[in-house]
This record gives structure tokens, sequence and C-alpha cells, in this order.
């Protein structure tokens, strides 16, 4: 077992938090805790070890809406601008007009207009993008939270045009490589537009720190204060969405946590959870 417990933490709390972890079924791989930057838990069970590379699930849309943040801070998009900016002819070829209204802040918060996710639609389609706004709307943008991993696959493409750069590439050269973080690797459509990551709980929890640090990583800033505090705020109301933690809000794809701060988080146990107050960040990977 991969492990290393700051003195100063309870191992009662831990083997708690464990049992209760058993009690319900799910398995624990690894987890990270960070106090202030400093690490107070590093935990790989074996088999399973913090560096390991693995699928993320939906975990991947906090990174692609930081490729977002950094187009954003070079000037290149904002949140404000309408679709239409980015894919004139996509847009003109809807005949409803709600499309017009549609703004880069209503894909990053998952409220388009659509009444549920296209991604069926774009998966085995041709040109995902193009499935995705034919797909028609239900409502006027910003309306109503829908979750849609379309959104954020348009949110891919939508940074290749603004920059020049798919997502990949610009946290790469941007953001990863003063981060020492290594080897990821994304999987997409046949075009590129749609991508979704495998990374390690070491990497991810990277993440986490970058944003509970306000966008600074070791004395150097990597991302704007400013599009830290709206990607991680409250822009979208989730009321029917679940229990607490899934009705709290979302941000630019990053949930909003019920008791407070927010996470990036994966469909089968894939966390990374930020508590500002706290200055803690936790990241967890599990089954």
């Amino acid at each position: 077992m991969e492990q290393w417990i700051d003195p100063g933490v309870s191992t009662a709390a831990l083997a708690r938090f464990a049992n209760r972890l058993k009690e319900g079924r799910t398995q624990l791989h690894a987890m990270e805790i960070f106090e202030r930057g400093n690490c107070l838990v590093r935990w790989g069970v074996e088999p399973y070890r913090c560096g390991d590379k693995r699928e993320v699930y939906s975990l991947s849309k906090s990174f692609t809406a930081t490729a977002v943040g950094l187009a954003y801070d070079r000037g290149l998009v904002d949140p404000e601008d309408l679709l239409s900016r980015y894919f004139p002819q996509h847009v003109a070829c809807q005949y409803d007009e709600r499309w017009r209204r549609v703004r880069v802040r209503h894909l990053l918060t998952m409220t388009t207009g659509h009444a549920a996710c296209p991604m069926a639609g774009m998966a085995h389609a041709q040109d995902p993008v193009r499935a995705f706004f034919e797909t028609d709307l239900a409502c006027e943008p910003g309306e109503r939270f829908v979750y849609s991993t379309g959104a954020s696959c348009v949110l891919a493409e939508l940074v290749r045009r603004a920059t020049g750069r798919t997502a990949a590439e610009l946290l790469a050269q941007e953001l990863f490589c003063h981060m020492e973080i290594d080897n990821i690797w994304w999987e997409g459509c046949a075009d590129g537009s749609c991508q979704g990551l495998k990374a390690s709980c070491d990497d991810v929890a990277k993440l986490g720190l970058l944003y509970c640090q306000k966008g600074m990583w070791q004395g150097r800033r990597l991302l704007s204060e400013e599009w830290v505090e709206m990607a991680t705020a409250r822009q979208a109301g989730t009321p029917d969405n679940g229990t607490p933690d899934w009705c709290a809000g979302y941000g630019f794809q990053f949930w909003q946590n019920s008791a407070g701060g927010y996470r990036a988080d994966g469909a089968f146990g894939q966390l990374c959870a930020v508590l500002p107050e706290r200055e803690t960040v936790v990241c967890l990977m599990a089954g």
C-alpha cells in the first residue's frame, strides 16, 4: 500500500472513513488531501497508486473549462460572446431564432436550451458539432440546466477555433508544463471535438490546488483570479437534479457543494472537492 499520513491527521478518523466507504460498497483506489498547499494524506490502495493514469469521465469537463479560462485570459474568448462568433455557419443554418441568443456561458453552464443532452446524436455523427446544433432547442438559453456532455464537447471545439490549438495542446503548453503534469491521454471523436481525459489522482489534485490557490502555482500566475471566481461560483441553478450536492448549483463545468465549496466530478467515484474557506483540497479515485 502506498501511504503517507501527516502526524497531525487522525488515523482513527481515516479508518472510520474507510469503513463508511465499505458499507456503501465504494472501493477506494487512491486519495490525497491537501491543506494550505501541504499534503496531509497520500493513500493508494493496492494494486492502485496515486500516480496511475485512468479514465476520469466527466471530471474531464473541469479541465476543458480550464482551457476556456486560458483562452479567456488571453482575450480570445468571453462567456458573453454569442456562439455565432465561433460557429457562424452552424448558427445561420438554424430556423429557431433562439440559437442566435446562445452564448459561451450557456455552454459552460449547460443551459443551452436543449431538453436533454444531445450527445446521443453527436457520438456517432460524422460531424458531432453540426449534430449539436441540429438538436432542437426546447426553451430559451439560460432558462434551464440540463446536464450536457455535448455542450462540453462543443466547448473543446470552440477553444480550437478561438486559439488555433486544441484544448489538450493549450493545457499542455500553457499549464501542465509548469505543474509537472505529463503523459495525459486525451480521447475524442474523429474530428477531435469530443475529448475525454485519462489522468491520475496526482494530476487531478494539482488542478484542485491551482483553483484553491486562485490560479497561482508555486508563485507563478497560471490562471487569472477573475476566471477562477467565475468558474467556481454558482452560475446556474440545478434544483431538480437529485440529492443536495447535485441540487446546489453549477458553475463553469464545476459543481457546487451543498456544504460549501465546489468540485470536479466523474461518473464512477472520480472526485476533486475544493473547500476554499478551509484552503483544503480532497481528491478521490474510487469505484
